[in-house]
């Protein structure tokens, strides 16, 4: 945790220094998941490295939004709330990501009757969580193995626990003020297009890299490609995470350009 502290205050400290802030504090926050992940054999274990890694890709989407958002007026007496919304207990471990405009806002008491609904979805997602969590851990122990069912229950379990992290996340900021759409599993197992799927899979995710990577200005292909490089250094440096994702990347292009394509046509 020394290592997560010292790695928030180093680009924090970027702020004050550095110009085009956002774009700069973004390549130095995914350069240090990088450098941990390529040195951990030397830092931590690797199952130690491997529970913390998602709380470095949360904390580097939020420095770097921090960075766009406030980097143009950040002041000293804005380091404690930039620290709160950073280490923000509900977010901190299982995502989701937000905005500190988020984080502001959830600091504003609601009414006793939102504040009630909100703890009324909570408890309901949260209960549609443990549902997915029992499927993508109980249901594919009763295939037998070799099955021609059993790689697609094995499928299913990969998603099914991706949708219980999801909407457990989901759950615990709702209880904190903030109401975030985290993820649809039904958009997931029935899309339109590769698109949806790639959208509805984390749409925090895909928030952060809409809203802050169209300072590239790389054009339509450009774009996408870039949103996948950056979505895959966030998840460290890992060959089959990246694999898929820029694989994403290319069918996602071909798909929206066969569209684009259709739609020109008479």
């Amino acid at each position: 945790m020394a290592i997560v502290f010292g790695s928030v205050f180093l680009t924090l400290l970027l702020l004050f220094t550095l110009p085009h802030k956002g774009f700069m504090v973004m390549v130095a926050s995914i350069s240090l998941i990088e450098l941990k992940d390529l040195f951990r054999q030397y830092l931590v274990p690797v199952s130690d490295f491997i529970a913390v890694r998602g709380i470095l890709m949360i904390l580097s989407m939020k420095i770097s939004s921090l960075a766009f958002d406030k980097g143009h007026d950040f002041a000293l007496t804005d380091a404690v709330p930039a620290f709160a919304f950073l280490f923000n207990p509900s977010t901190i471990v299982f995502g989701p990501f937000h905005t500190y405009g988020d984080f502001l806002k959830s600091m504003n008491r609601g009414t006793s009757r939102e504040e009630l609904s909100n703890a009324v979805l909570s408890v309901s997602l949260l209960a549609v969580a443990l549902c997915f969590l029992m499927y993508s851990s109980c249901l594919s122990i009763i295939v037998p193995e070799g099955s021609i069912l059993a790689d697609y229950f094995l499928a299913q379990s990969f998603r099914s626990s991706h949708f219980f992290v999801c909407l457990l996340s989901q759950a615990l900021s709702m209880l904190s003020g903030m109401r975030i759409s985290v993820c649809s599993p039904f958009k997931v197992e029935f899309p339109r297009s590769l698109v949806v799927v790639v959208t509805a899979w984390n749409m925090p995710m895909h928030r952060f890299l809409h809203v802050y990577l169209k300072f590239l200005s790389l054009g339509s292909a450009g774009s996408i490609f870039a949103s996948f490089v950056v979505s895959s250094l966030l998840h460290g440096f890992n060959f089959q995470i990246t694999a898929v994702l820029l694989s994403l990347g290319f069918v996602s292009y071909f798909e929206n350009s066969k569209s684009l394509q259709s739609l020109k046509s008479p």
